[in-house]
């Protein structure tokens, strides 16, 4: 039996496109997508499947936390995608702003006011497995410890949205299927240059996202030392 794998997709990091993708080298009744419907099912629908469906996965992608594999089988293979923290959180505000969530809320009081949890260190809740078991601004080191020795022991591949294309042909030789550059989908509008309050926003907001940003400096260090070709400029 194969193994599974795993793209666990932290929201604004380019994933729709490489979903898009690594969905045509596997069959589509081996693939299962793990988002709010219509786009996908739940984790916990997954695992109430009948055994010959979970028997039969091959690729599981989507918004679910390390740790899913636990209730599928043995045999797995996680791979992820990090993105610099300013840019994913301001991504994030602007999905979110035109999905009709922020109720015309500029990103300072969006954030503190409605505490949306995927912009609240959201790649340690995902790659630490608390997700939404821990409030808002509940998030501390001892879980950023949690998703860096997870990255080190159990994702065995992680790339780099600011090096995207690099990221995606190594993650192409890895797991064995055909290289290329995903088009890219889901893609935010280029971000008007800011207001130097817009600006004060942000950085207030990054604050609050220090633990991520301390996840993502680890994780680029990491995949530029398995990359020495590429330097920190490229």
């Amino acid at each position: 039996m194969n193994r599974v794998n795993y793209f666990l997709h932290i929201p604004k990091t380019g994933g729709t496109s490489l979903v898009h993708y690594l969905i045509t080298h596997f069959e589509s009744e081996r693939t299962v997508g793990i988002y709010l419907p219509p786009f996908g099912i739940s984790a916990h629908e997954l695992v109430k499947k009948p055994k010959q469906f979970i028997d039969a996965i091959e690729f599981v992608h989507g918004h679910f936390p390390y740790g899913l594999h636990k209730f599928i089988r043995d045999e797995y293979r996680y791979f992820t995608i990090l993105r610099n923290t300013p840019d994913r959180l301001l991504s994030a505000y602007k999905h979110h702003k035109r999905e009709g969530l922020t109720e015309g809320l500029g990103l300072l009081r969006y954030f503190f006011n409605k505490r949306p949890i995927d912009m609240d260190n959201y790649s340690i809740r995902l790659l630490a497995n608390v997700s939404n078991a821990v409030e808002f601004g509940g998030v501390t080191e001892s879980h950023l410890n949690i998703a860096k020795d997870n990255l080190i022991k159990h994702i065995e591949f992680l790339g780099i949205f600011e090096y995207y294309n690099a990221s995606i042909a190594n993650l192409a030789k890895e797991i064995g299927v055909l290289p290329g550059v995903p088009e890219r989908l889901n893609v935010s509008p280029n971000h008007p240059s800011v207001s130097s309050d817009s600006a004060r926003e942000l950085r207030i907001v990054v604050a609050a996202n220090e633990l991520d940003q301390m996840l993502y400096d680890f994780a680029k260090d990491r995949f530029l030392a398995a990359n020495p070709e590429l330097t920190a400029a490229d």
